[in-house]
């Protein structure tokens, strides 16, 4: 353990100073007794043995209590090493005191009850430098989740829910309400733009060549059925102007696509008729009896269509795609999301009444999480604690308390001193022979 754990050099220093204080009081009543120890019969000799004599043993004793606390002094194994001896009782002690005194429950719980945490989050969130860490925090984590995401399981996990739930969740009202949000908010934007390359990719598919074709072909029979003269018309169509249904459906093809690549362009006029309809369409959902009787009978139309779970799958793929490959996509969605973020903590410290919701709520939510979770207190103590061999617990003990330990030492030289005397002058006074 280095110095910053241990105490640092100062307290180190001071420890040694005492201890040399100690040592070198002990060696003075030690030296003092030898001295006097010839003129132990004289009335002054016999004060200053007395005095040395017990301040010896008195040094000598505290000496023997303070090493035996830490290590064996003299290598007595008796009742000596009472730290090492007892590290497990010790960090048991220190567990109990932390997790059932300082960090109770109750005194958490307290804590929390007398602070408001929405006030500390707003303090937070209003300064500049911390909302662009969350939003860089929040731009690495959509990142990491569409990188880690498994496509597979989300969409199988998204469709059970729906299954099991799809009488309790009126679909209609929410997706009108997600439907005028997207549009107010920009990103029904990025949902058209999706949709026009799903559309542009099955137009170029050479199945949809044929299927216009088809139709064209049953077109032109219907319409030559009923008169001769229609007759005549599709013959001189096909095999003299040589307008095939190929054909046909190639111009067509050709058509569309140039149609869907004007689409992506947000102030194309169809683009903006379409958010209108979006617009109206969410308003239905929301309002419409009619409309939402038959969104829920499609609803449930839908979700049980075996071709769903595939459709799933690619939109979750083409969703990720789109978001990866485009940093300028990525960076939109964290600017909204967060744009949405600074709108709602705006109106929370406007609203005091919505403060205190949102701490009750907070609050209730951590009691919770404190009553499953708060013996995991003592367990990262424990586990703390028992990093530390029994030479590192002696060690630390020692920088921290060993300062007052020597001082011990030099109090007992002092103490006794003073009663040895005092005792001499007591036991003189009544005569007691020496």
């Amino acid at each position: 353990m280095g110095n910053n754990i241990l105490g640092g050099d100062g307290v180190f220093m001071n420890e040694c100073s005492n201890k040399r204080a100690a040592m070198v009081t002990l060696a003075a009543v030690t030296l003092g007794l030898l001295v006097s120890y010839p003129f132990k019969e004289t009335f002054i000799g016999g004060v200053v043995v007395s005095g040395c004599s017990a301040a010896m043993i008195g040094g000598i004793a505290d000496w023997f209590a303070v090493t035996a606390l830490f290590r064996r002094p003299l290598g007595i194994p008796f009742r000596t090493a009472l730290i090492p001896n007892n590290r497990e009782r010790i960090f048991e002690a220190i567990v109990t005191m932390v997790e059932k005194e300082l960090l109770s429950m109750d005194n958490i719980k307290l804590t929390l009850k007398q602070i408001s945490l929405t006030e500390l989050a707003l303090h937070y969130g209003n300064a500049v430098e911390a909302r662009e860490r969350l939003q860089l925090i929040l731009g690495h984590v959509i990142e990491d989740f569409l990188f880690a995401i498994r496509v597979d399981e989300v969409h199988k996990t998204l469709l059970h829910f729906l299954k099991d739930n799809a009488d309790e969740i009126k679909v209609a009202p929410l997706v009108g309400q997600a439907v005028e949000w997207s549009v107010r908010e920009g990103f029904a934007d990025s949902f058209l733009d999706l949709l026009v390359r799903e559309f542009e990719q099955m137009a170029r598919q050479e199945e949809t060549v044929q299927l216009i074709a088809k139709i064209y072909r049953r077109a032109m029979a219907a319409y030559s059925s009923r008169q001769n003269q229609r007759k005549v018309a599709s013959w001189i169509l096909e095999n003299l102007l040589h307008v095939a249904p190929e054909t046909v459906a190639a111009v067509i093809q050709g058509k569309l696509l140039a149609y869907l690549d004007q689409l992506h362009d947000p102030e194309q006029c169809e683009r903006r008729k379409m958010k209108v309809w979006l617009l109206k369409l969410a308003k239905d959902l929301k309002t419409d009896s009619e409309f939402q009787r038959q969104a829920e009978k499609l609803k449930k139309k839908i979700l049980f269509q075996p071709e769903l779970e595939n459709y799933l799958t690619a939109l979750f793929c083409e969703m990720r795609t789109v978001l990866l490959e485009n940093s300028a996509n990525m960076r939109s969605w964290t600017n909204k999301i967060m744009e949405q973020f600074g709108q709602f903590w705006s109106g929370v410290a406007c609203d005091s009444s919505q403060r205190e919701e949102i701490d009750n709520m907070l609050n209730s939510g951590l009691s919770k999480w404190i009553d499953a979770h708060h013996t995991e207190i003592g367990s990262m103590v424990a586990g703390y604690l028992r990093r530390w061999s029994s030479d590192e617990l002696v060690c630390y003990i020692e920088t921290r308390v060993g300062n007052d330990l020597q001082m011990i030492r030099i109090s007992g030289s002092v103490v006794g001193g003073v009663a040895g005397m005092l005792l001499f002058l007591l036991t003189s006074w009544l005569g007691v022979a020496r």
